[in-house]
């Protein structure tokens, strides 16, 4: 190893002094184990500490002209980039009120003259290790912070891609339903866009809002093999009867032994189980009533009543289809803040409003499909409630080249005002 790769690996010392005596002493001492720079005043001596190549320590005089040595350390420890410097001062003066003085302003140390050259080897040996440890440590700090950050981008990750998988297993059970019954699967697919969307507007953590989507999936699983006219009865009775509408009585909890059977599906299970239940007590299938109800099960029972009113109540019953109708109809039964939530979520608009028809040629990225899109075999290609990529539409055009779709695509378009 040269001498220079020895020189450029020693910290460097700052020794401010206007004696040049002193100056002189304490570079003979120090200058065997360290690189000595020297400033004879207050300013120079800023200026070094605040150039591109800081001292690793100083040793600094209090009594000089024109600006004292506590001015010196005050003006340097007010500088967020070099108030880590340490600073021992080395002075004649040997009051208590001195050194307090001086440690207040941020100074490590107090040596007085006349100086010990072992003292200062030491305290200098020692303060140096002592700043050097710090720097190693604040070093694997951040070397921490950096891999608890990477760990954390890998946990956000894995949890997505766990979500993806879950997702996927309901999307199994939603085909399920799409195969039993169309209606069946497209309300529940609006069902748990509602209840995403109150539960976001509501303030719901993420994982909260997504099991409340989860739930609006699932909910009326027990409901599958209802088919058409029946389903829409049962929909709209106001008073099933335990009896003679058995499975509708009891389809929130039909499934909730398997369901809770899973951790991940425990919570779900629990708000699709009072998803019927009301605030008045009239709901089923365990009569429970106000406080007992928990609000995710509040949220679900409002989007679910909703989405049966506007999409399934027949003509004939002379309606006013609106959510100010429904809300009205049922203030005594749905939680009042869900309500407002929920008139406040739509006000932004529904893209459940109004179906219209579209060819391929006609659709655009971003909107929703209305109606599960089979092939003529009956093979589904999307199903109700997906939003269009460009990719779907591109597909979709080359199943129409080929006569191999049915009729035109079923697409929501939002409320207009």
């Amino acid at each position: 190893m040269s001498s220079n790769d020895v020189q450029a690996r020693r910290s460097t010392i700052l020794v401010v002094d206007d004696n040049p005596e002193n100056l002189a002493v304490l570079s003979a001492v120090l200058r065997p184990d360290h690189r000595v720079r020297i400033a004879t005043d207050g300013a120079k001596a800023i200026g070094i500490v605040e150039s591109e190549d800081p001292p690793d320590l100083v040793l600094l005089d209090v009594m000089m002209p024109g600006m004292s040595g506590f001015e010196v350390c005050a003006k340097l420890k007010a500088d967020p980039a070099r108030r880590d410097v340490p600073i021992i001062f080395v002075t004649a003066l040997g009051e208590v009120e001195d050194e307090r003085q001086g440690l207040e302003l941020g100074a490590i140390d107090y040596i007085t003259k006349p100086i010990s050259p072992a003292i200062v080897s030491a305290r200098v040996r020692n303060h140096l290790e002592l700043k050097h440890a710090r720097e190693a440590l604040a070093k694997q700090n951040a070397i921490l912070e950096i891999k608890v950050a990477e760990r954390t981008a890998d946990l956000v990750k894995a949890n997505a891609e766990l979500k993806e998988s879950y997702l996927e297993t309901i999307d199994l059970a939603y085909a399920v339903m799409s195969e039993a019954d169309d209606d069946l699967a497209n309300h529940c697919k609006r069902v748990a866009y509602y209840a995403h969307a109150i539960a976001e507007h509501l303030g719901f953590d993420a994982e909260a809002a997504f099991d409340l989507r989860v739930a609006g999936l699932l909910h009326d699983m027990g409901l599958v093999g209802t088919h058409g006219a029946e389903l829409r009865r049962l929909f709209l009775l106001d008073a099933p009867s335990p009896i003679r509408d058995a499975m509708y009585w009891t389809h929130p909890v039909a499934h909730l032994s398997v369901l809770s059977a899973s951790a991940r599906f425990t919570n779900t299970a629990r708000i699709i189980a009072s998803h019927h239940e009301l605030l008045d007590g009239t709901g089923f299938p365990s009569g429970e009533k106000g406080d007992a109800i928990a609000l995710p099960s509040r949220i679900l029972a409002a989007a679910d009543r909703w989405d049966v009113f506007a999409q399934f109540t027949p003509p004939a019953r002379g309606l006013e289809l609106t959510f100010e109708a429904f809300a009205l109809r049922d203030a005594q039964r749905l939680d009042g803040r869900v309500l407002q939530a929920f008139a406040e979520v739509l006000g932004a608009g529904d893209p459940f409003s109004k179906v219209v028809e579209r060819s391929p040629a006609e659709l655009e990225p971003g909107a929703v499909v209305a109606t599960t899109i089979r092939t003529r075999s009956g093979a589904i290609l999307l199903s109700a409630g997906t939003t269009l990529r460009r990719d779907h539409i591109r597909d979709l055009a080359r199943f129409v080249a080929r006569d191999e779709l049915q009729g035109p695509i079923r697409i929501y378009r939002e409320r207009v005002g």
